[in-house]
């Protein structure tokens, strides 16, 4: 408690030093100002160019760390959602422990083989096949869970790389909307490219429209997903519904992505 108190005096210290800084910077340049008016002092002005210039120069710093801050709790929010994944294969593990050993063990390997995937934090950009790897892994558990055997038919075409857990929470959305979960539904995720722009689409058909959870557009986990696309990749998220399918997409420019990490 007391480090707590410590180190929120010294911030405040800080903050005040740099206020009254910042301050004293502007009654500067005012004074500045007025003696170049004044006297005609060219080198004045000057002064008063290159304090704008510091001001331009930490208005870029403190956006950029807002940014990073910002990233950073949607991060960590939308990492808390995977402890409902975690909480509900234990129990289904818990089950078969009982009732089928071998069932138990597979699941363990894949819960933990996604939960490894998952928590790394060393890659923000990973080759696609990884990401494959992940979700497939993810399917397997909500597979057991909802008994039913969903096959996700996957398509890629001129896309290599994508951005860490996008493609999961993409199927993790199609779960919380009922979509892709509902007994009997045709499922596949395109990913392609056009125009620089990839484009992430999961596609239901054969679902029941009336069984569509569509309260949960409003969820805390869509809005989170969709505001960490635009901050980190200034990408975009659609959901359209009609009588005959479902689509879920993502779409980002390639030049807000860069180079898988290896």
């Amino acid at each position: 408690m007391k480090r707590e108190t410590r180190r929120n005096i010294t911030i405040d210290c800080s903050t005040c030093i740099k206020r009254i800084f910042e301050v004293f910077l502007i009654l500067a340049n005012l004074f500045c100002l007025y003696m170049a008016m004044t006297y005609r002092i060219t080198w004045v002005l000057a002064v008063i160019i290159l304090n704008v210039l510091y001001y331009i120069n930490n208005l870029k710093t403190t956006r950029y760390k807002d940014e990073n801050y910002k990233i950073k709790v949607l991060e960590r929010k939308l990492l808390e959602e995977e402890s409902h994944t975690v909480f509900n294969t234990l129990n289904i593990i818990s089950y078969f422990s009982r009732n089928d050993d071998s069932l138990a063990r597979k699941l363990i390997v894949e819960l933990s083989t996604y939960l490894r995937d998952v928590l790394k934090s060393d890659k923000e950009i990973v080759k696609i096949d990884e990401e494959i790897k992940t979700l497939n892994s993810y399917i397997y558990i909500q597979n057991i869970r909802f008994e039913q055997d969903l096959h996700l038919i996957t398509s890629i075409s001129d896309v290599e790389c994508v951005p860490k857990l996008l493609l999961l929470r993409l199927i993790k959305l199609s779960y919380k909307i009922n979509t892709i979960n509902q007994k009997g539904t045709t499922s596949s995720l395109d990913i392609y490219s056009i125009n620089n722009i990839d484009n992430y689409v999961v596609t239901c058909r054969n679902f029941k429209e009336e069984e569509i959870n569509y309260e949960n557009f409003n969820d805390e986990f869509i809005k989170l997903f969709k505001e960490e696309l635009m901050i980190k990749y200034k990408g975009n998220l659609a959901i359209d519904i009609s009588s005959e399918e479902a689509k879920i997409s993502v779409y980002i420019n390639k030049s807000y992505l860069g180079e898988a990490d290896v």
